[in-house]
């Protein structure tokens, strides 16, 4: 990121010397965190981050199988779509009791 040293931020030496610093700092946690912690986030929020894509791709994968399966004979599947949702409910139940537990258990 380029710093523009013609902003009037930079008249000011002390406004200019905390933006420094914010821009060092913000800079230094972007490299600690390195390429997956930019996808998951910090540590504070990867628990949720993990969470909320458990939660979405258990629904996509849902989706999808029963799409298929809809448009199959019931002989040609190997599961039905009441057992494939009786096997995938606690990978979408699961994570919804995490991520509505930890924000009651805040308060």
């Amino acid at each position: 990121m380029a710093i523009d040293t013609h902003s009037p931020l930079f008249n000011n030496s002390e406004l200019a010397s905390r933006y420094l610093e914010h821009q060092t700092e913000t800079e230094r946690m972007r490299i600690e965190r390195g390429l997956l912690g930019n996808l998951w986030g910090s540590s504070s929020s990867i628990p949720n981050n993990i969470a909320a894509f458990l939660l979405i791709l258990s629904l996509f994968i849902g989706a999808i199988y029963t799409c298929i399966a809809i448009n199959l004979p019931p002989n040609n599947t190997a599961i039905s779509i009441r057992d494939f949702w009786s096997i995938m409910s606690p990978f979408i139940t699961g994570p919804l009791g995490f991520l509505f537990g930890i924000k009651k258990g805040n308060k």
